[in-house]
């Protein structure tokens, strides 16, 4: 995977200073450019989705993902 991202201009690799067996990997402009095309996409696909769900369901999956948040925030 860091293979192909680095080969399609999103990351790049580079060697630690101190230890050359480390490799470090850099998320570059074109990789941040795509991570927010990425987050605006599930955003709007979120905001059409609420749009298909009644008030309650909105409440529900409110309360459902707060707990996968929580859960993701103790980890």
């Amino acid at each position: 995977l860091v293979d192909r991202l680095e080969k399609l201009g999103y990351l790049k690799r580079a060697h630690a200073t101190d230890d050359r067996r480390k490799v470090m990997v850099q998320i570059t402009a074109a990789g941040s450019l795509l991570v927010g095309q990425i987050r605006q996409d599930v955003s709007d696909n979120i905001l059409k989705i609420s749009d298909l769900l009644s008030e309650s369901e909105r409440v529900a999956w409110l309360q459902i993902y707060e707990k996968i948040y929580d859960f993701c925030q103790s980890k």
